[in-house]
């Protein structure tokens, strides 16, 4: 069976489980896991050698989506209810690691730390970025730099209250607010920010790359943050194909990072150069897919298919 691992809410996961129900295969999905109890399957223990792994089969493949989102709250109660689940997620994830196809649970802890110290090692172009407590060492890293952007070492935070939602942004940071700082404050990442002429988005899915030219820049609202997208006022995209050379490093990048697809964010700077910013193991890929008409969906069930198909084909061969 083909095993969707996602949350209720992923548009995504729906238009690759369509897929694959056209194609006639049976598909279970599990959402918000651990949080929704009523998808949760038992994990059974019998004697002290013996683990009963009955939520999942030997035959299966799993398309890793997402995990339940966190639970958004800081009371210790609820604190430990995330606790309880991480154990469960770690266990799922420990147990069953051969079953994931395209991504894993362990995608999630790459860091942007581990993504930028590899990009270098494997000789992509990275922004001059300074990760630091102290404003001393912020207003040296300014002097260097026309112009410096902020943004999370981690995933965005978004808020939602009152029909409203907030997120952290990537933006500029101006010398008056550096003036304005404590002498020292929470570690914090730091870029120089980087003049482009257009964004691209390479999904890479079965050494494949899809990319798409993101002409951001020709908006104020999004020069700076793509997420800033105003649907009043879209921006233009396009098709795009990395050069061979480029290619060749970020497969080496994902190869270092044991990631086997994600959603990569560079830049096409006005030196005409190609400037890794990051990547999402699990990132969306559904507006590259539409924009482009690559019908990355349909592609991703048909891997999976493949992949379950070999699998199969793989047991029988060892049981006879």
């Amino acid at each position: 069976m083909i095993v969707i691992y996602t949350n209720d809410s992923d548009t995504t996961s729906d238009e690759v489980q369509n897929w694959l129900t056209w194609y006639g295969y049976t598909v279970r999905r599990v959402n918000n896991f651990p949080l929704d109890f009523d998808n949760f399957t038992d994990i059974s223990f019998g004697d002290s050698t013996k683990v009963e792994r009955d939520y999942l089969h030997k035959d299966d493949v799993v398309w890793f989506r997402r995990w339940n989102a966190k639970l958004g709250k800081t009371t210790k109660i609820q604190y430990a209810v995330e606790q309880e689940q991480g154990i469960l997620k770690k266990y799922l994830a420990a147990t069953n690691n051969n079953c994931f196809i395209i991504n894993k649970p362990t995608d999630l802890q790459v860091t942007k730390i581990d993504m930028l110290s590899v990009a270098c090692k494997v000789g992509l172009i990275i922004p001059q970025t300074i990760i630091t407590s102290s404003k001393i060492s912020l207003l040296n890293f300014r002097e260097k730099h026309e112009k410096i952007i902020t943004k999370p070492l981690s995933d965005p935070l978004v808020l939602a209250k009152h029909k409203a939602t907030f997120a952290s942004y990537t933006r500029f940071l101006e010398k008056e607010e550096i003036d304005a700082a404590e002498p020292t404050f929470l570690p914090s990442l730091f870029q120089e920010y980087i003049d482009k002429k257009f964004e691209i988005r390479a999904f890479l899915l079965n050494n494949d790359f899809y990319c798409m030219a993101i002409f951001s820049q020709m908006d104020d609202r999004t020069a700076v943050d793509y997420r800033h997208y105003r649907p009043d006022k879209p921006n233009r995209q396009v098709p795009f194909i990395l050069p061979l050379k480029v290619q060749h490093k970020l497969r080496m990048l994902m190869r270092d990072l044991d990631l086997s697809s994600g959603s990569i964010d560079m830049i096409y700077d006005k030196f005409n150069r190609y400037v890794f910013l990051e990547v999402n193991p699990v990132g969306q890929f559904g507006m590259i897919s539409q924009a482009c008409n690559y019908y990355l969906e349909k592609s991703v069930a048909e891997h999976l298919i493949e992949r379950h198909e070999s699998k199969i084909k793989t047991n029988n061969t060892v049981l006879l």
